[in-house]
């Protein structure tokens, strides 16, 4: 993977429970190279009204599983609930979803 040079990650870090997010930043983490730039979509919402996955990432646990590998540059943050009605009907108040730019140190 030295010749990687960007990674994008829509669903892979929101799809694991928090037991398996740390070794999934740590693998992504050892097997990419220094410089590489990255593309991370999160969400977050009240995770007593749903069970995931999707579950939910917000920006402190980004920041904490990711920080230690990545410089990492918050992009936008969005209320989305009114767009994926799924999401509301499954009991949700609300959900955020954030998008961060990554850069491997």
């Amino acid at each position: 993977m030295a010749d990687c040079t960007a990674l994008y990650d829509r669903a892979a870090l929101i799809a694991l429970p928090s037991e398996l997010r740390r070794r999934y930043a740590a693998h992504v983490a050892a097997i990419l190279p220094v410089d590489c730039n990255g593309l991370l979509i999160s969400l977050d919402y009240p995770p007593e009204e749903m069970q995931g996955p999707p579950f939910p990432v917000p920006e402190s646990e980004v920041r904490e599983l990711l920080g230690p590998f990545w410089q990492i540059e918050s992009l936008v943050h969005a209320d989305v609930l009114g767009e994926n009605w799924r999401f509301a009907e499954r009991g949700l108040s609300a959900l955020q979803e954030s998008v961060y730019r990554l850069h491997k140190r």
